[in-house]
C-alpha cells in the first residue's frame, strides 16, 4: 500500500481554503520526505491558473523533485470538475479539460487520475449518471496506461453499477472514508463490496452526519475494520491522507500517518 498525502496539506493556509494548490508546491517534497510519506496526489483545481503540470519545463521540474526526495506523484485530484462538470448536458468543456489533463498526467509518468463526483456534483439522476458513462468512455481511448478513479458520494452498489457500466479496466472507485460518515455508510462493508474496482482510498475522519472533519480515529471511521478489510481485499492501491489540518499541520499530517500505517500493519500481519 502507498501512503500519499493530498497536495496543500503540508503549507500554510491560504484564506479560507479547505484545499488547495500550495503557493510554494516545491517545498513539500522535502517535507513529505521528511515525515516518511511515500507520495504526494497533485491538485488540479482550476484552467485559469499556471499549474505547473501543464506545461514541460514544470513537468521537469517534478520529475527533479520527485528523484531528489524519493516522492512520487502517482495521482491527480481534478477538483477542477468540481466546478466544471462531467455530468452537464453541455459537458465539451469538461470532456475537453479531462482529455488534456489526460495528456499531461501521460507525460509527467503519472498514471491516475482522480475524479470527484461530490456535493453538489453527485449523479442523483439516471440521465445524470448515464451522461458521465458517456463522458468517461469518451476519453478512455486516448491512452491506455492512464487510470480514471471516480470518487462518488452514493451507495456502493450504485458506484458499482456507474463503474460496470463504463466497462473499461481503466475505471476504478476513489473511496472517501470521511465523506462516507457523512452519508451514513459502513465503510469497512463498502469497501469488501468494491473489491477488485478499489483503487484508491482518502482517508479523513467525520462524526456520522456531518461535513466538518475530525483527527484521524475522534470520529465515527471504523479504522480497524476499513483497514481489515483492505487486508481482505488486498488492496493494495494509493491510500491518501486528505485528514484533519489544524494549527500545527505538520504534526498533524506525521502522527496521522503514523495511525493510518500502525493500522495497516496489524491487519497486515
Amino acid at each position: 500500500m502507498v501512503f500519499g498525502i493530498m497536495q496543500g496539506r503540508l503549507s500554510p493556509p491560504q484564506g479560507n481554503q479547505l484545499q488547495f494548490f500550495p503557493n510554494d508546491w516545491k517545498s513539500e517534497f522535502e517535507t513529505a520526505h521528511i515525515l516518511g510519506f511515500d507520495s504526494i496526489e497533485w491538485i488540479y483545481d482550476d484552467i485559469d491558473f499556471d499549474n505547473p503540470l501543464m506545461g514541460e519545463a514544470g513537468q521537469l521540474e517534478i520529475k527533479e523533485r520527485q528523484k531528489q526526495f524519493n516522492v512520487s506523484i502517482r495521482s491527480i485530484c481534478a477538483d477542477i470538475f468540481m466546478k466544471v462538470h462531467l455530468t452537464d448536458t453541455d459537458s465539451s468543456l469538461a470532456i475537453e479539460i479531462l482529455s488534456n489533463l489526460i495528456r499531461r498526467a501521460t507525460q509527467a509518468g503519472i498514471t491516475t487520475i482522480s475524479i470527484p463526483f461530490v456535493e453538489e456534483h453527485i449523479p442523483v439522476t439516471t440521465e445524470q449518471r448515464l451522461t458521465a458513462v458517456r463522458n468517461i468512455k469518451k476519453v478512455l481511448s486516448l491512452n491506455k496506461n492512464i487510470n480514471l478513479v471516480l470518487e462518488i458520494d452514493l451507495p456502493v452498489n450504485d458506484i458499482i453499477s456507474i463503474v460496470e457500466a463504463i466497462g473499461s479496466p481503466q475505471t476504478g472507485v476513489c473511496y472517501d472514508t470521511g465523506n462516507a460518515m457523512t452519508f451514513g455508510f459502513d465503510a469497512g462493508d463498502d469497501i469488501r463490496k468494491l473489491g477488485k474496482y478499489l483503487k484508491e482510498i482518502h482517508l479523513k475522519d467525520r462524526m456520522g452526519g456531518t461535513r466538518q472533519s475530525v483527527y484521524l480515529g475522534k470520529g465515527s471511521v471504523d479504522f480497524p475494520d476499513v483497514f481489515s478489510a483492505l487486508a481482505e481485499i488486498k488492496f493494495d492501491g494509493l491510500c491518501i491522507l486528505q485528514a484533519w489540518r489544524g494549527e500545527n499541520y505538520l504534526d498533524d499530517a506525521k502522527n496521522q500517518l503514523e495511525f493510518a500505517r500502525e493500522f495497516s500493519k496489524k491487519q497486515s500481519n
